[in-house]
């Protein structure tokens, strides 16, 4: 019965975890796009 709780706690708490790294992620790769864009419409 512990092992199942602790499994089922692990479970519950990776999938927050997946959707946070998921969403920064994103951010990450609009703010690199938006910095790669500026830099070649300055190049240009």
């Amino acid at each position: 019965m512990a092992r199942v709780s602790t499994v089922a706690a692990q479970k519950s708490t990776e999938k927050p975890i997946m959707k946070f790294s998921k969403i920064a992620v994103t951010i990450v790769t609009s703010l690199l796009n938006k910095n790669l864009s500026q830099l070649i419409l300055k190049n240009l």
